[in-house]
């Protein structure tokens, strides 16, 4: 496996089971103790003796070489998927290091697999994590709630390669459609775009934290390559 960024690595680690990551770790066990064995063991290669003048007299006479034995099969396409399977599990561990909360933030962001609690976890997360300003009234902190869940859609887009672009009017129909809340858009520079672009921030700082530890594992393979 090509590891290039750590978010392709969450992504794609996200595929593989633990049972399945366990079953390939043993394979890959026995495929390096076969190899080892392999590595000792001779075959006899017998060539028959060429000589235009003797070879009507000489039948058997034969010239004998060592030679390794070495197999490309099947075998090869076994160790290279044991190879992946186990740098999967080492990126699902590394996740698994984090706290629950952010793994599920991780997961909303990458996970192919992500489901609705990861979503409401991550849109929580978000929501306490953000500082929010001082001075903000009830009215205005309950529409800037709001604009948490369109924040991380929104950045979610921009890290993996969306091409949607989250104006201030998609992001006003975004939450009268699922709040039922107006964000006036005439106001948005003076309103709301100080406080969206805050909550891009705090999201942008935790999606660091969460990716990390799948770092630190990148960098070790890639050392070991």
């Amino acid at each position: 496996m090509r590891l290039i960024t750590a978010r392709q690595a969450w992504h794609d680690s996200q595929y593989e089971s633990r049972g399945s990551i366990t079953a390939a770790t043993m394979d890959h066990a026995k495929i390096e103790t076969k190899r080892a064995a392999a590595k000792r063991k001779t075959i006899e290669a017998v060539f028959a003796a060429v000589g235009d003048e003797e070879e009507s007299r000489v039948k058997v006479v034969a010239q004998r070489m060592e030679v390794q034995e070495t197999r490309r099969s099947a075998r090869d396409n076994s160790s290279s998927r044991c190879a992946h399977m186990m740098t999967m599990g080492r990126i699902q561990h590394a996740i698994a290091s984090l706290n629950k909360p952010l793994q599920h933030f991780g997961h909303y962001l990458y996970s192919p697999l992500a489901n609705a609690r990861d979503q409401d976890v991550a849109r929580t997360l978000v929501w306490f994590g953000w500082e929010k300003p001082a001075g903000l009234t009830k009215v205005k902190e309950s529409r800037a709630y709001c604009l948490v869940l369109p924040a991380l859609i929104s950045y979610q887009g921009f890290v993996t390669g969306g091409r949607d672009e989250w104006t201030p009017g998609r992001i006003a129909e975004f939450v009268a459609d699922w709040y039922g809340e107006k964000i006036s858009v005439s106001q948005w520079a003076r309103d709301w775009a100080p406080i969206w672009e805050s909550l891009q921030r705090t999201i942008g700082e935790m999606d660091r934290k969460a990716l990390e530890p799948v770092e630190r594992i990148m960098d070790e393979e890639h050392w070991a390559a």
